[in-house]
């Protein structure tokens, strides 16, 4: 028994003795210099890509296949364009992940590289307000609504561009864009983005307001539910005044804790709140205001789960 075990040993080693040899495949690592790779709308660069191995010796050029993804879910982007040698062109202002890779030549493991890619606007070309009230009393405030349009004709952001007034104790304006109505008369509103500068001149009267009342579509609602607000001013005579900015803000006492906002107010007049409690909305007009409260309840809607699939997914790493 001992002599047989002993012959079954012996077999499976000159069995295994006998095995070809798998060489291991030498690892290739990708360098780009231009990196993160930024990139102006029309804008074209020409990807420099070197293969070199562990000791960083560089290696003969081989096949390599590029593609554009979104930064975000990892799918395929038009945001950018890049050919077969490399060469890519910005389209459109965003923030995208150019893929790499090398097949492998002979001897040679697959290499895949990550760029980071970022396509910018060209030059701001030209500065303007959109949904500039008609009249401005004393008192008011609203947040500028500045578009910046760059040379090709898009959307820039506007981050950037300063702006300031020509006659602060008239109307000021914080760092945030907001504009601020103090005292009646005439000023200009300036705006600048390098050698790009525009200007609105505006007027402040004086504000006629005498009372403002707050009504809501309704006090009682429940949680994502959206109250709509009215809010009406009037002048010393009674007769109402339509063409004044009103400032919605709003405070309260949650039910919950919780990270996030509680509830929101736009400035068209809707609220709706995500969590439940008690809140109180403030509109105001200069130095007349008014005040209303809704409670919130939660929506508490339970629906049963009916497992109907499963599946990988393979368009996250």
């Amino acid at each position: 028994m001992k002599t047989s075990t002993r012959l079954i040993a012996i077999a499976v080693l000159i069995a295994f003795s006998f095995q070809p040899v798998i060489a291991q495949k030498k690892q290739v690592i990708l360098k780009i210099d231009q990196e993160p790779l930024v990139l102006e709308v029309g804008q074209t660069a020409a990807l420099q890509v070197k293969a070199v191995d562990q000791e960083g010796n560089l290696l003969a050029d081989g096949k390599q296949f590029f593609t554009i993804l979104r930064q975000e879910g990892f799918v395929p982007s038009s945001g950018a364009l890049v050919d077969s040698v490399g060469n890519v062109t910005g389209m459109v202002p965003g923030s995208y992940n150019l893929i790499v890779i090398r097949p492998g030549e002979e001897g040679e493991a697959f290499a895949k590289k990550y760029v980071q890619l970022r396509v910018i606007n060209k030059k701001i070309a030209k500065l303007e307000l959109e949904d500039f009230p008609t009249k401005i009393y004393s008192g008011t405030s609203f947040k500028l609504n500045l578009k910046a349009t760059d040379e090709m004709g898009l959307s820039a952001p506007s981050e950037n561009v300063q702006l300031k007034s020509s006659n602060p104790k008239v109307a000021r304006i914080d760092a945030l864009g907001h504009l601020y109505a103090g005292e009646p008369g005439n000023a200009s509103l300036i705006m600048n983005a390098g050698d790009i500068t525009s200007t609105v001149q505006f007027k402040v009267l004086k504000n006629p307001v005498e009372s403002l009342t707050l009504q809501l579509s309704t006090t009682s609602a429940r949680t994502g539910d959206v109250v709509s607000l009215n809010a009406t001013a009037f002048d010393k005579s009674g007769k109402t005044v339509d063409d004044i900015t009103v400032l919605f803000t709003v405070s309260g006492v949650v039910a919950e804790d919780g990270s996030g906002a509680s509830a929101i107010v736009l400035p068209d007049g809707r609220f709706v709140a995500e969590k439940p409690g008690t809140y109180t909305i403030l509109a105001s007009a200069g130095n007349n205001s008014s005040t209303a409260t809704v409670e919130i309840t939660p929506r508490n809607v339970k629906r049963e789960i009916e497992l109907v699939g499963q599946g990988r997914i393979s368009n996250k790493h």
